[in-house]
C-alpha cells in the first residue's frame, strides 16, 4: 500500500481527494495538512511515499514548500 500525504488550501477539495483515495485498496492517507506550515512539520515527522501539494498553499507558499522537501519525498503538483 502506498502512502499519500496531502497539502490542500481548500478543506472542500482536500476531503474530496481523501475519500476518492480511500475508495483503492493500493493507497492510503498518512496525513493531510491545509497550511504549508502543517506540511512541511508533517513531512518531517512522518514523510510520504507521495505528496500531493496545492500550488495554492500558503503560510509558507507552495514554492517554499516544495523547495524544503525536495529530496525527502517525490511531489505531485495540483
Amino acid at each position: 500500500m502506498t502512502e499519500i500525504a496531502i497539502a490542500h488550501a481548500s478543506p472542500l477539495s482536500l476531503g474530496a481527494i481523501e475519500r476518492t483515495l480511500a475508495k483503492s485498496p493500493s493507497y492510503s492517507v498518512s496525513w493531510t495538512a491545509l497550511d504549508g506550515r502543517t506540511a512541511l512539520q508533517s513531512v518531517e515527522q512522518h514523510p510520504p511515499r507521495l505528496l500531493l501539494l496545492d500550488a495554492r498553499i500558503q503560510r509558507p507558499n507552495c514554492s517554499e514548500v516544495l523547495r524544503s522537501v525536495t529530496g525527502r519525498c517525490p511531489v505531485l503538483l495540483l
